[in-house]
């Protein structure tokens, strides 16, 4: 839990982890990027957070 930035309240967030992979042959070879998304459930606002703020907020 943690305090979202356009609502204010302190409440639980979803997480989500969007990678892009390099295929060969339709099979996944290795991952190019990755993006982490954040959805506050009160107001239901998202925002695209970086590595190091998805890690601050899991520990």
């Amino acid at each position: 839990m943690a305090t979202f930035q356009y609502c204010g309240q302190f409440v639980q967030h979803h997480l989500q982890e969007r990678a892009t992979k390099l295929t060969l042959f339709f099979i996944p070879v290795f991952t190019t990027s990755k993006a982490f998304n954040i959805t506050c459930t009160n107001c239901g606002q998202g925002s695209t957070i970086k590595s190091r703020q998805k890690n601050a907020l899991l520990s």
